[in-house]
Parts: C-alpha cells; structure tokens; sequence
C-alpha cells in the first residue's frame, strides 16, 4: 500500500517542478524576446538528430550540448547547466535511456523565430501574450506513444521516440503565463482555439 503513494507523490512532486521550470522559462523567453525587439529565440530542433536541408534554410538549428535554448537564454536562466532545463521526469526517449537533458542541454521544445516564414505568418516568430500560443513544453505527449509503429518510425527517421515522462499529460506553458497540463489531443487542440477532429 505504501509503493502506490510514494509513487502518486514522486509524480506531484515531478509535475510541479516541471511546471516551475516551463514557468520560468517563460520568464526567460519574455526577457529575451524584450532584449530582441519581440522576436523568439531561433528555432531549435530538438527531437532531430540532423537537419534536412529545408530546415537549414528556414534558419532552424540543431539543439545541441553547446548550441541551443539554454545557451540562448543562460542570461536569463542563471546559466546554460540550469536544472530548469530538466523535467525531473525525463527519462531519455525510446532508443536511449540517457536524459535528453544529459545529451541535449535540454528537455523541453519551444517555439523560436524561423526565415523565410510564409506570407501572414511572421507573427509566429515574436513573443506574444496570448493565452492561446504555447511557448515552450514538455517533449513528448501522452498520445505520441500509443502506436508503436509510429514510435519506432521516428527513431528509424533519426529522431527521438517518444515515451512518458509523465503519467497521463504534458506540461505547456502559454503565452499568457500559465501552465496548462494537457490530457489529449483534443485539449491540445482546445488550448491554442483550435477545433478539434474528434
């Protein structure tokens, strides 16, 4: 009886200090964006393990130990090692074990400025308030780790499988400030205003 509560506590305890890290990492991105005329930080691949050529001209970059959101932001974050670039419930992805954070630098996604943006969508590069746009979260969803096909044709594309960090959600943070945990994809789709297909 002890093992059930001890492990429904880690998973608070996990699920709080991921929503603490996205919430200042919020902060970080607002500073930045503040310091660039509103723009995002450039957009960093991290699930990638190399860049396609397209993504190389839309100004997309490879997120690495020495290059990526927390070498961007350290200035904002009290450094590039900051454990706010950790989800405590980051547990590698399907292929490796290792933490991302441990062979990235980072365990969260994020939005960030790319060229050569479609006619109408430059506004997708700068920071905004809007309760409706997520900023940064959690790197894999829930429902991304269903289908095993699909799980092992991402790591035969040369990017990360997703697996759970946390039982049954991921974390966003939106543009507004809040941290919003997400159940489906149908509440995904809710909290950018999107309709759902469901």
């Amino acid at each position: 009886m002890l093992l059930p509560a001890l492990a429904r506590a880690k998973e608070k305890a996990n699920r709080t200090a991921c929503g603490s890290n996205l919430r200042q990492l919020h902060l970080a991105f607002a500073m930045y964006a503040d310091d660039h005329n509103d723009l995002l930080p450039p957009k960093f691949e991290i699930k990638k393990n190399s860049l396609k050529a397209e993504d190389i001209a839309k100004g997309k970059q490879l997120q690495t130990l020495t290059n990526g959101l927390h070498t961007m932001l350290a200035d904002y974050i009290g450094g590039r090692n900051s454990r706010v670039f950790r989800c405590p419930a980051d547990v590698g992805d399907f292929a490796d074990k290792t933490p991302v954070f441990e062979r990235k630098g980072t365990s969260y996604e994020a939005e960030g400025s790319e060229w050569n943006r479609k006619a109408g969508d430059e506004w997708k590069n700068k920071f905004s308030f809007a309760g409706t746009r997520d900023i940064t979260r959690d790197l894999f969803k829930p429902w991304d780790t269903e289908d095993p096909k699909k799980v092992a044709d991402k790591v035969a594309k040369g990017e990360l499988g997703p697996v759970r960090w946390h039982a049954a959600f991921y974390h966003k943070a939106m543009g507004d400030g809040r941290i919003i945990a997400v159940r489906s994809k149908a509440e995904d789709k809710a909290s950018k205003g999107e309709q759902s297909d469901d």
